[in-house]
């Protein structure tokens, strides 16, 4: 028999299967036609289903990416049309290429479910993956597709940063591409040896998002991805539950927008997904909907009316009515949160105990996530923890996690620089530490700046402060080391010049100013602007104020003649802005600063020595006790929310672009059948340490639980090695 009437018998075999199964016309959440299975030369086929029902006569298109920058355009390859099963294959034309470096990925638009017409605002997706594990020349090698609601949340979620959606003609095109120094398989800072080109490797690490979150093969979430990270399954379930009171209706029957809805499960949908801010245009797809929602994750608008149709007329929340898209659709995904979560964000949740290593530098095991603090990325989006045995600090260490979780090493408990809290990355395959101490004496027990070897953990070289206790570090593009110290005893801004590698060990020297950069507070956390200005927060108990350090020279070859620049919070009469221990630039000549009374806008004028900074009146995001800050290139400030340590926390989120409060993204943690709420079970509970990666995916320490979460795609993509200094979107 040939091969091609082989594979016929297969899929007639599984016909029947699903009708002995499901009866006419419905399927079943859980797919029965799982892959790989064998494909005829220059072929692949899937299934297509809107929750339980296959969809028909949906015109499905298989794309390529391309290095066409975020968004621009793909390459259509081939289309088919489903059948009365929602069966569909692709016969790939003779001049197919996906080629290596490039990503596979499918739509699907319109059709039926059964007794709705066809649904015109139906736009449903499955990432493929990578062109070199996937085809052989024209060979399909990967697993049979099962597309639906689920495989749409996870695409829109890890890959909406690199999608547009154009409505126009008979079908909607979905273009995803990234830039080629965003779309690199060996991520690289250039250095004049090992690579030519700065380049990251977003779009590669989106898709690996996208295929962890669901399963191609079966359509349906999975929980845990290889790496021990625990994935939002029931909330992506919940989702796909809301996404299918649309996909199974006929559409719109009228006109929507952010307030109002014509009532349709569709109309209910994009109206409540429509971007916050002034303008924003609603989606007219379902696909389009869910990537509003991923970016924008808290809805806005606090009250609608009972029938969710009219806003600000009624006392129904937003989270409520969306939530009642689903419940009113039957168990069409039955594993989905049985409660609203306190938002739409998806985080993966790498648990308390995650990172461990056995090996012989550790007398045993080297320690995973235990009390995490603060965190940095490399230009590979790997993850480095600063990491305590608790609020005590009796011992610490470093836990290094890949792009993926994959925990990279651990180092030993040192009970001695026991007190590490900020870390940074430079471009040449370094984590430096700032220890602060407990003692009383420069190095007698911490106090070191420490160097360690990025691919192992290994210590190669340790600095002394001269004065005071290390608490905040950056590098710059040179690879010079910036740290400032808490309780200094003189100057308490520091820079240490990096002159080159001696038998792979890093060689430093201090530097000294013309004039010391002595702020009269301690300082918690240090940046460095894209004018290679270094920037850094203070604090007493009482005060808190803003210091930058001028470039006086170019960004080539900056030098720092001037004086140290400040202002005070209470100059500014700031009420209640007295702490804070965060602070970053946004690639604009401004800094944010967070404070327990709001987010403060620090505005700069004048350029060098002629530098001159002012307080902006805050404005009021997240809960009491935000800690360190970070902004990404869409130049929305991000704050891990401590909330004391007492409450549920998360990451604040601040549009500075349209000047909006985003509220808290907290993520959801499974705790039976709902969200976990406590300090054992909560996706974010002590959030301190927050970091964008080159996918736009945000990362935060959770100190109270232990864990490490990471938001899929809410960020903007942006340059994850923060020593670049660069604000921009990876180009």
């Amino acid at each position: 028999m040939k091969r091609s009437a082989l594979v016929l018998v297969a899929c007639l075999a599984q016909t029947l299967f699903l009708i002995l199964l499901n009866g006419c016309g419905a399927g079943t959440s859980i797919a029965s036609d799982s892959g790989p299975i064998s494909e005829t030369a220059g072929m692949m086929s899937g299934k297509l289903h809107g929750g339980l029902n296959p969809i028909v006569g949906a015109t499905v298109t298989l794309y390529v990416t391309a290095n066409n920058g975020y968004g621009g355009a793909a390459v259509s390859a081939a289309t088919a049309t489903t059948d009365s099963n929602g069966g569909f294959t692709f016969v790939l034309p003779s001049n197919f290429s996906c080629p290596s470096g490039q990503f596979a990925y499918a739509t699907s638009y319109s059709g039926n479910t059964g007794s709705n017409s066809t649904n015109n605002n139906s736009l449903l997706m499955i990432p493929i993956g990578a062109c070199a594990a996937n085809y052989s020349g024209q060979t399909y090698t990967g697993p049979f597709l099962w597309m639906n609601e689920l495989t749409t949340v996870a695409s829109a979620y890890a890959l909406g940063n690199f999608m547009t959606i154009i409505n126009s003609g008979s079908s909607p095109v979905v273009n995803i591409s990234a830039p080629a120094n965003n779309n690199s398989a060996s991520p690289c800072i250039s250095n004049g040896s090992t690579c030519a080109t700065t380049a990251a490797g977003g779009l590669p690490h989106a898709f690996a998002n996208a295929l962890s979150l669901v399963n191609i093969a079966t359509g349906q979430p999975n929980t845990t991805n290889s790496h021990s990270g625990v994935l939002p399954a029931a909330e992506i379930n919940l989702l796909g539950s809301i996404m299918q009171a649309c996909v199974n209706s006929s559409g719109v029957t009228g006109s929507n927008s952010a307030t109002s809805n014509d009532g349709s499960s569709c109309g209910k949908l994009f109206s409540l997904t429509t971007p916050p801010y002034s303008g924003a245009t609603t989606p007219a797809t379902t696909l389009q909907a869910i990537i509003d929602l991923a970016k924008y994750p808290n809805p806005q608008i606090a009250t609608w009316s009972s029938t969710c149709t009219a806003a600000g007329s009624g006392t129904t929340t937003s989270t409520s009515c969306l939530f009642g898209l689903a419940t009113g659709v039957g168990a069409a995904y039955p594993s989905a949160l049985a409660s609203a979560p306190p938002d739409w964000a998806l985080a993966v949740v790498y648990p308390k105990g995650a990172g461990a290593v056995t090996g012989a530098a550790c007398s045993g095991t080297c320690p995973g996530l235990t009390y995490p603090y603060d965190l940095a990325l490399d230009i590979s989006d790997s993850v480095y923890v600063t990491n305590n045995n608790s609020s005590a600090q009796t011992w610490a260490n470093v836990v290094a996690f890949a792009y993926d979780g994959t925990p990279l090493w651990s180092n030993a408990e040192d009970t001695i620089n026991n007190n590490i809290k900020n870390i940074a990355t430079d471009g040449i395959g370094h984590v430096i530490t700032a220890d602060n101490g407990h003692g009383t004496t420069a190095g007698a027990n911490g106090q070191f700046i420490k160097v360690l070897n990025s691919t192992t953990g290994a210590l190669l070289t340790t600095i002394t402060a001269a004065q005071g206790y290390p608490y905040c570090v950056i590098t710059d593009p040179f690879n010079n080391i910036w740290f400032g110290v808490a309780y200094p005893a003189v100057t308490n801004l520091y820079e240490i010049s990096y002159t080159g590698t001696v038998s792979n060990i890093p060689q430093y020297s201090p530097v000294s100013f013309t004039s010391q950069p002595v702020a009269a507070q301690n300082l918690y956390q240090i940046s460095i602007d894209q004018n290679l200005n270094v920037w850094a927060v203070g604090s007493t108990s009482t005060n808190a104020a803003a210091y930058m350090f001028p470039n006086t020279g170019t960004v080539a070859a900056p030098t720092y003649t001037g004086t140290l620049k400040s202002v005070s919070t209470t100059s500014a009469t700031i009420s209640g802005a007295n702490y804070s221990v965060g602070m970053a630039p946004d690639g604009q000549g401004n800094a944010w600063m967070t404070t327990f009374s709001g987010l403060i806008q620090i505005q700069t004028s004048g350029s060098g020595n002629a530098s001159a900074l002012t307080a902006v009146a805050p404005v009021t995001v997240g809960d009491n006790g935000a800690r360190f800050v970070e902004v990404d290139s869409a130049r929305t400030v991000y704050v891990g929310d401590y909330a004391n340590g007492t409450a549920v926390g998360g990451v604040v989120a601040y549009d500075t672009v349209h000047s909006l409060s985003l509220g808290v993204y907290k993520g959801c943690l499974l705790n039976g059948n709902a969200c976990g709420t406590t300090s054992t079970n909560a996706a974010v509970y002590g959030g301190r340490g927050v970091a964008i990666d080159s996918s736009g995916d945000i990362w935060v320490g959770s100190s109270v639980t232990g864990a490490l979460a990471e938001f899929i795609g809410t960020g903007a993509p942006t340059w994850p090695a923060l020593s670049l200094a660069n604000f921009s979107a990876p180009q």
